[in-house]
């Protein structure tokens, strides 16, 4: 009797715990939605105009790169959809053009973000909001 107690007690423990982990820890997708500036990129050049250009990801699965403009106001510009597999770290940026983008995700974390493009470029961002 003491035991199958001991053993409610635990699986309540556990089921709990899992409970806590899955609201603390955010998802893949979680961590994407926001204002990413791009910091640098390795294995390409970077231009002037390249530095302090931004990526907004928005929770509806959209994608929009944001620029400054000669009056320091952000422009947005529609990029397409995206999607992003938690299992293999990959994003996929459907581009309005037709053309998709698979890039891996080196690493993330709630304020920096490394992308590895098919060529070997990697692209380090910061995340702003």
């Amino acid at each position: 009797m003491k035991s199958s107690i001991r053993i409610a007690q635990l699986s309540l423990i556990f089921f709990l715990s899992g409970i806590f982990l899955s609201l603390t820890t955010s998802s893949l997708e979680q961590k994407l939605i926001g204002q990413w500036e791009l910091v640098k990129m390795k294995g390409s050049h970077m231009s002037k105009n390249d530095k302090g250009e931004r990526l907004e990801f928005k929770s509806d699965g959209t994608i929009y790169a944001l620029k400054n403009t000669s009056d320091k106001k952000l422009e947005a510009k529609f990029l397409g959809k995206w999607e992003a597999d938690e299992e293999s770290m990959v994003l996929i940026i459907y581009e309005r053009n037709g053309r998709e983008e698979e890039m891996e995700i080196l690493k993330i974390t709630d304020k920096k973000m490394i992308l590895s493009e098919r060529k070997g470029k990697e692209i380090h961002l910061k995340k702003i909001r």
